[in-house]
């Protein structure tokens, strides 16, 4: 086992962070184009929030899963 440096692993870190939503990207669309249908799920914990509250919550986590997470179809929970 070759055991590398601090700066070493920083570096590998880095690159892999920095490089992760294109890899997940490409992952997605792998899977679409092989006819997969990408599913997200967003829910709220119980909570004291009025309805307009909660609903403007679950649009936010609704937009991030479409946009960031390239979902096809969001499941959601309002109340968990």
């Amino acid at each position: 086992m070759v055991k590398k440096s601090n700066t070493e692993c920083k570096a590998f870190l880095v690159q892999n962070i920095s490089n992760y939503q294109d890899r997940y990207i490409s992952f997605i669309q792998g899977l679409k184009k092989d006819n997969f249908t990408i599913i997200g799920y967003a829910y709220k914990s119980p909570n004291d929030l009025t309805n307009d509250a909660l609903n403007t919550l679950l649009n936010k986590m609704i937009h991030c899963l479409r946009s960031r997470s390239l979902v096809d179809q969001v499941y959601i929970s309002p109340k968990s």
